[in-house]
């Protein structure tokens, strides 16, 4: 501010905004084997269309893609990683399986072409090299045609000789499919076709689910992924896949994990699953507050064949919380229910514990943290629970599903905020940088009904360092600042009671009315 000179005004604008919560939300990380596509490289996809690009469509020998379709087409944000087998997980280079190739020379070309990626789907795909259409000297197209003719791609004015380890890279990025290789003499016209490729669903095996760290396969493929809010393989019950799936979620508090029981068990066998005893004993029972089960079952028609199928419900589950997050202004709601959980496209459920004969089965799964899904009289298929699968946290608010959510989601929302503060200096100032930024936040989250409440124990008040009652002198000291954030989850409701009175003729409501506890 300047107080020298000609009188004049001064306007200084103070950034005191916080914005919560901006951008794409709700994506849901899933895994599993695909057609085609990069393996353990997780790629954002918005459409099944889009799906088919990069991964391929329908395979007969995993239903992966099927789910990913069902949670696509139900409005779901995807991660989508392609696994494959490794005889070493933590080797990169053990991966099984072969790209489609062309030997050098064949077909009349003097270059190796290479699909993108392992597997079949390349096989038969022709590569034929014309005299460029564009008259160009010394240039010539090659085009790629495939049996999905939406996959084919023809790349113009390609130098036909003396080709630099420039011009293969940037050709390399301009075909969506394959690659060309090493090259001796001229690119002659001519046909040839690619073969070879191998990829053995079958080889894939729970350890390939696990992953490794070093590898960055498997679960680890999704480390340096931070917009995922949860992560699954719909196409997998498996008490070792669901195992490694909580360990990985507790390794990261920023995601939640779902898993599911196999396909239309009753709930006596499903609650044998989620407690690891029965027919499934040898395993181990989850205990993890930031997981959740599913059971049901559903029977859909195959989109291609029309054929009826049964599938587990989990990913439909999984694309109602996407899809709260992405269209529900007020996200902290939980997504089961009418509201927000109620599934479209199904023949039915397959084990149904919503009618009145059934209450106790349902009763039994909730008891054990398992979230039917339900085929309700009045809307049909739908979400209808809203559990954690924690015991050490029983009895608490930690067992609802949407309570675990706000926690994580706040753990996301306040990470950036604060952590834009560090190295500067730790002093009153800078504490209260962090109170205001971590006010605005909360207010908004009471605000759109995530908390009845809140409270923030800081030293943010203080004028000088003697009056800190939070932390302490040896803690400023080493660079060090604590606060403590109180608030009051609001649960979803789960129970409404109603009384219904019946009264003789001669009762008299007015005077009933009058009385404190009555109600018309």
């Amino acid at each position: 501010m300047s107080l020298t000179g000609l009188a004049h005004s001064e306007i200084e604008v103070i950034n005191r905004s916080v914005i919560v919560g901006t951008g794409l939300r709700g994506i849901i990380g899933v895994q599993g084997p695909t057609d085609m596509g990069p393996i353990n490289t997780p790629m954002l996809v918005g459409s099944w269309s889009e799906f088919k690009r990069i991964f391929g469509g329908l395979i007969t020998t995993d239903d992966f893609p099927l789910y990913c379709r069902r949670m696509l087409e139900a409005g779901a944000k995807l991660r989508v990683n392609r696994l494959g087998h490794y005889t070493t997980i933590g080797d990169a280079t053990t991966l099984v399986g072969v790209k489609a190739t062309i030997t050098a020379g064949s077909g009349g070309n003097t270059a190796v072409f290479t699909a993108k990626n392992i597997g079949t789907w390349a096989n038969g795909a022709v590569v034929t090299i014309t005299a460029a259409a564009s008259g160009l000297a010394g240039r010539v197209d090659i085009k790629f045609t495939f049996a999905d003719a939406n996959m084919n791609q023809t790349i113009y004015n390609v130098k036909n000789t003396a080709m630099t380890a420039t011009d293969k890279e940037l050709f390399n990025v301009a075909s969506q499919y394959i690659d060309i290789g090493a090259t001796a003499g001229t690119l002659a016209p001519g046909t040839a076709t690619l073969a070879s490729g191998t990829y053995v669903v079958g080889a894939i095996v729970a350890a390939d689910y696990t992953g490794d760290v070093v590898g960055k396969n498997g679960w680890h493929a999704f480390d340096e992924i931070v917009d995922i809010i949860k992560l699954c393989a719909p196409s997998k019950a498996d008490p070792a896949i669901d195992l490694s799936l909580s360990v990985y979620v507790d390794s990261r508090p920023d995601i939640m994990g779902l898993v599911r029981t196999p396909i239309g068990l009753s709930d006596a066998v499903a609650v044998e699953y989620r407690e690891a005893t029965g027919a499934y004993a040898g395993g181990t029972a989850l205990d993890n507050w930031r997981m959740g089960m599913f059971t049901g079952g559903l029977r859909v028609l195959n989109p291609e064949t029309q054929v009826p199928l049964d599938l587990s419900e989990i990913g439909d589950a999984a694309a109602c919380f996407s899809r709260r997050d992405n269209n529900d202004p007020d996200q902290f709601k939980a997504a089961a229910g009418p509201k927000r959980g109620r599934i479209k496209n199904t023949l039915g459920v397959l084990f149904n514990v919503g009618t009145p004969a059934r209450q106790t089965n349902g009763d039994n799964l909730i008891a054990h943290g398992i979230n039917p899904v339900i085929l309700h009289q009045q809307y049909g298929p739908v979400l209808w629970g809203n559990k954690t699968l924690t015991k050490t946290y029983a009895g608490t608010l930690l067992e609802g599903f949407n309570v675990a959510e706000l926690i994580v989601q706040i753990y996301r929302e306040i990470k950036p905020l604060i952590d834009f503060e560090l190295f500067d200096p730790n002093d009153p100032i800078t504490w209260k940088n962090i109170y205001r930024k971590v006010r605005e936040l909360m207010n908004v989250v009471q605000e759109k009904r995530g908390v009845y409440g809140w409270v923030y124990q800081g030293d943010q008040d203080v004028d000088d360092i003697t009056q800190i009652v939070i932390n302490t002198p040896n803690d400023v000291a080493a660079g060090r600042y604590v606060f403590h954030l109180y608030f009051k989850p609001i649960r979803a409701m789960e129970y409404i009671g109603a009384k219904f009175i019946v009264d003789n003729n001669n009762v008299d409501y007015e005077a009933l009315l009058t009385q404190p506890d009555a109600q018309p």
